[in-house]
């Protein structure tokens, strides 16, 4: 929860919109990172690449403002950039690097720009903030599991903190945890994903559920084939309501993870104006993530672009025509990814007062290393060596057997040896940075001083993705991915100024005006300006307006400029499929036609390959920004704060993959073209021939710059207490977030989509919910302290699908309580987060059947923590 009064006492003040959770607000949650607590504030929108995630995120937690994307959130610990962490496809600050312990409280400014920190905040900054001179020794231990005996945590903690009287402090901390996975098929409501639904002439809906590919091999061929195997090479009809292969069996709904910390924290005075300090830290995490065996089938690869065709010929075809056999390669067992990440990061810098003025200089390098280890990859180049229809192949390759696919385990113990492999792939981060600032009161005003701080930044970033050599050559089976390596640097210098017009003056009990600039160069993307200018204006005591004005600019991410082509399986539907409306339109019904297409064509599966990459083309992003608010602080009301500010951001020129927006723009603009005449027509590939001509094998879509993103809301805040006398204190805070609008242009020159109240998509986004609220209600005597916080999330439907088959998700409330029992030194706390297990609503996303980036997947949690602080 947000700590009403901590918040009250900086945010009163505050000439720009902040939000502030103090340390003993994260200590008492229960969570294992950051982004746990802060992600439940409504300002955070989805949760985006978070640590328990099972797809594509390895372990790493991202945060993401305003649902703007975790790119545009500049994160920041004192102050200061911290290294990124890559996961393949993306980077950002990991929160499984933030030491928990020694955090003293969390800012986040909600208002855009922050030239103070970088240009690149686009939809606003975290900046974390340690704490500077504990004394004494604190411990802390906390364990928990689910209502469903699953998905336990534990984690320990010890920190040690001395002062040298006034002339320094010494800080270490150091921290353990562990979380156990949870399994897809132990929880209901994520069995047997939905992956399609259709409503039947007589009004019911018939659905589909998993993946036509199963272990035995589901063969089909443009000839009519469509038979699933039995043992011997006996086959039958295919019958999709019973054949289908259930993969939730061998998914994790909650990824696991091991993470250990270490932290030192020091400063001291080396002579009477002048002091040193630094920060150092080492992070290591373990994370595994489960995936069903490798699959076998219509999805090609850039070497293989038909899929897995056995030739007629085959020794164990059974059919004496070509087939695609869709396979689930069982007897090597499930996929599961163990990543091992590595963070260090080193700051020393000297502070220091001269001339009046105070002075900092630092340097700050950070690098982040991480190896993944895939068990149950395939390599299809040998596949197809052991399918040889000349004998010759096989006998030259060292260790190929002649392999039988056809039937449950048919694959035999050395053919399964020589055709699969650990695929090992690696990727890092590195940044270095030069800091130096000059701080200094200008002149006297009516309201005080003026100061003002004028500095510099000399930053190099560089990141790398190296995938596994058997991927590099295109021999693997799973999806294309290409090495990513590139870097950049900069040269930034800014102002940042402070102007107390008026003080204690009438209708004027405060005016304060706060102005920043910073000028970038960099060597890639050139140089430009970003700005901000606040304004606060206290007619009386009782009462605050505040606004800013700013504008930003976000080069592209490493990944975005030099990425190479990764793929990943996306619910996309084929425009040209028999179920599809898009056939309603003549244009698409001929351009489907016009590729040999019959009117009963049907799409062989919902997921389809889509590669993402890195454009070397791309410019930078920039964003435009204004706030406009009130706080309220009645005298009549002690303790009582009421907030209120309108955010509206403007982003041009917007970087993102057009999959990402949405999944489906790239086929939907092909195909409605007159004459398939879209330049997007380039980006998709339909295998050319055999038994799976006709379907979609890959659709391409890199990183551009796309049109524009508008999007506006309403941040209202409200915090109040009251004393009980003798039997305690009574607090509330309640925090919403109204999202008015979510805007965006797909290409420049196109209409902007509406994405507020929608899914855009439930793979990569999640709900872009029109209001978001959290309520914190506590009670709290001598020893005793009692929480209950209600979460709100409002309803959403799915965009372009039938609202009455599984696409409209209704509002869902979370309720978490805690108690907290003091008696110095020692505080205990036992909590238990949705408290009435509130479940998911179901969606077809055809992985999990709800929305794994915007709900609670765990259910209901039960934790129990201890501490002693000496």
């Amino acid at each position: 929860m947000v700590s009403g009064q901590r918040e009250r006492s900086i945010d009163i003040t505050s000439v720009s919109p902040v939000t502030v959770i103090d340390g003993d607000t994260i200590a008492a949650s229960g969570a294992a990172s950051l982004d746990q607590v802060l992600n439940k504030l409504p300002i955070f929108g989805f949760q985006g690449v978070n640590g328990s995630q099972n797809d594509g995120g390895y372990g790493a937690a991202f945060l993401d403002l305003r649902n703007l994307n975790f790119n545009r959130t500049l994160v920041l610990v004192n102050g200061r950039r911290f290294v990124l962490s890559g996961i393949k496809t993306d980077e950002a600050v990991d929160m499984n690097n933030i030491p928990l312990a020694l955090i003293d409280h969390v800012e986040v400014l909600r208002d855009g720009s922050e030239p103070k920190y970088g240009a690149d905040a686009i939809a606003g900054a975290v900046n974390i903030v340690l704490k500077k001179d504990f004394e004494g020794v604190a411990a802390s231990a906390m364990g928990g599991v689910s209502g469903h005996g699953d998905g336990a945590t534990d984690q320990i903690s010890a920190t040690f903190g001395h002062n040298f009287g006034q002339a320094g402090n010494v800080t270490f901390s150091a921290s353990q945890s562990h979380s156990n996975p949870i399994r897809q098929s132990d929880r209901s409501w994520a069995r047997d994903p939905i992956t399609s639904a259709e409503t039947t002439s007589d009004g019911s809906v018939q659905l589909a559920r998993g993946e036509t590919a199963t272990p035995s091999g589901h063969a089909v061929s443009t000839g009519g084939i469509d038979a699933v195997m039995l043992r011997g090479g006996q086959y039958r009809d295919f019958n999709a309501a019973t054949d289908s292969y259930d993969f939730s069996q061998a998914r994790y709904l909650q990824a696991g993870q091991d993470r250990k910390t270490a932290t030192l924290l020091a400063h001291g005075e080396l002579a009477e104006t002048v002091s040193a300090f630094t920060e150092l830290s080492y992070v290591l995490r373990n994370s595994g993530t489960l995936e069903p065996p490798t699959t076998l089938g219509l999805a090609g690869t850039a070497k293989y672009p038909s899929g897995f065709v056995v030739p007629a010929n085959n020794s164990y075809n059974p059919f004496g025509e070509d087939v695609t056999l869709q396979r689930v390669l069982s007897e090597l067992g499930n996929q599961l990814t163990q990543t091992e990440a590595t963070t260090a990061r080193a700051v020393f810098g000297l502070e220091g007062l001269v001339a009046g003025g105070n002075w900092s200089v630092s340097v700050n390098h950070g690098e982040t290393h991480q190896t993944y280890s895939t068990s149950g990859a395939v390599n299809l180049s040998k596949v197809f060596n052991t399918l040889s229809d000349d004998p010759t192949v096989c006998a030259a390759a060292v260790g190929c057997v002649e392999a039988n696919y056809f039937g449950n385990d048919s694959l035999s113990p050395a053919a399964a040896n020589y055709i699969g492999y650990t695929d090992i792939a690696h990727s890092a981060y590195r940044e270095n940075a030069l800091q130096a600032s000059f701080g200094h009161p200008v002149v006297s005003l009516p309201g005080g001083l003026w100061t003002a701080t004028l500095g510099g930044e000399y930053r190099t970033e560089f990141g790398s993705t190296n995938p596994d050599p058997v991927t590099a050559a295109g021999d693997q089976a799973a999806s294309d991915q290409a090495a990513t390596g590139g870097g950049y640097r900069s040269r930034e210098i800014y102002l940042d100024t402070s102007l107390p017009l008026l003080k204690d003056q009438t209708m004027a009990k405060s005016v304060v005006v706060d102005a920043s600039i910073r000028y970038s160069s960099y060597d890639r993307f050139g140089e430009f300006p970003t700005w901000k200018t606040a304004l606060s204006w206290a007619p009386i005591s009782d009462i605050r307006f505040r606004g800013t004005v700013g504008a930003g600019r976000r080069v592209p991410a490493i990944t975005e400029a030099y990425g190479g082509s990764t793929a990943s399986f996306l619910a996309v539907q084929d425009p040209c499929d028999s179920v599809s409306g898009a056939l309603s339109n003549p244009v698409v019904a001929a351009n489907c036609r016009k590729l040999g297409l019959s009117s009963q064509f049907t799409q062989a599966s919902s997921l389809l390959n889509v590669s993402n990459g890195g454009n070397p083309n791309l410019t930078p992003e920039s964003s435009e920004n204004f706030t406009v608010g009130a706080v309220v602080t009645p005298r009549w009301l002690k303790d009582l704060t009421i907030s209120a500010d309108y955010y509206n951001i403007r982003v041009k020129n917007a970087i993102d993959a057009l999959s990402d927006a949405d999944p489906n723009f790239i086929p939907d603009q092909c195909y409605a073209s007159v004459n398939m005449s879209s330049p997007y027509c380039a980006l998709i590939t339909r295998v050319p021939s055999g038994p799976s001509a006709g379907q979609i094998s890959k659709i391409l879509s890199p990183d551009e710059n796309i049109g524009a993103i508008h999007t506006d809301g309403i941040d209202v805040g409200l915090a109040y207490g009251i004393g009980l006398g003798d039997v305690g204190r009574l607090s509330f805070d309640w925090q919403n977030t109204f999202l008015i609008n979510y805007l965006v242009q797909e290409t420049p020159g196109s209409p902007f989509v509406q994405y507020a109240g929608t899914f855009p998509g439930l793979v990569d986004s999640g709900a872009y919910s029109r209001y978001r609220s959290s309520l914190s209600t506590r009670f709290e005597t001598e020893s005793w302290i009692y929480d209950w916080t209600t979460r709100y999330i409002d309803g959403a439907k799915v965009q372009g699908q039938d609202v009455a088959l599984y696409s409209k998700a209704p509002g869902v409330f979370y309720h978490d309580v805690e108690a907290s029992w003091r008696l110095k030194p020692l505080t205990v706390r036992f909590g238990v987060d949705n408290v009435f297990d509130q479940k998911p609503p179901t969606l077809m996303d055809g992985q999990s059947n709800t929305d794994l980036n915007t709900y609670d997947v765990v259910g209901r949690f039960f934790f129990v923590s201890t501490s002693v602080v000496f």
